[in-house]
């Protein structure tokens, strides 16, 4: 399991440990994009240049709480299993023609990325109404944008900044929690 899906393994059973009294199931949800390879996904870059996924095809699985092992190592494997299970439906995905096995149905709004599109041209007018308004926004704004250019032109990201703030570890200390 590589480093990064490592943290996402401690990271879910940390969760897992403690807020299990506060849930009463877990979601699993894969995510497959018409017209995108295998492993390919939809970036900040690729929707700017109007390179928009043709269909978004989702499997959503639950998982009662009750069903999910007690202690950290057994839920560490359970995830693990998701992992490869979500990985072997991507695969399957992409090779039969984007179509995830089980039963379909039909989602979404008739026009839905056009409303999702409208919704947020009004919040980004509202938004440069308010930057003209306010040096409070515009400077957070500023801010914000110089240190999100920042990471991508360095290739990290914002998750890769905090791996390698932590020396490529999660920031949730070993046998801290309960």
């Amino acid at each position: 399991v590589s480093t990064q899906s490592t943290w996402g393994v401690r990271g879910f059973t940390h969760c897992v440990t403690e807020l299990r009294s506060n849930v009463d199931a877990v979601y699993d949800i894969t995510m497959g994009y018409v017209d995108y390879q295998a492993g390919e996904r939809p970036s900040e870059q690729s929707l700017f240049k109007g390179r928009w996924p043709k269909e978004i095809h989702f499997h959503v699985a639950r998982y009662g709480i009750e069903t999910l092992p007690q202690e950290a190592p057994g839920i560490d494997e359970w995830v693990v299993k998701r992992f490869e299970e979500k990985e072997s439906r991507l695969k399957a995905f992409y090779n039969d023609a984007y179509h995830f096995e089980g039963p379909v149905k039909p989602g979404g709004l008739p026009g839905g990325a056009y409303l999702g599109s409208l919704l947020l041209c009004v919040i980004g007018a509202f938004w440069c109404y308010w930057l003209w308004c306010s040096s409070i926004p515009r400077w957070a704004t500023l801010g914000s944008a110089l240190a999100y250019i920042g990471l991508t032109a360095a290739g990290l990201g914002v998750d890769g900044l905090v791996l390698q703030l932590h020396g490529g570890k999660p920031p949730i200390a070993e046998g801290k929690g309960k």
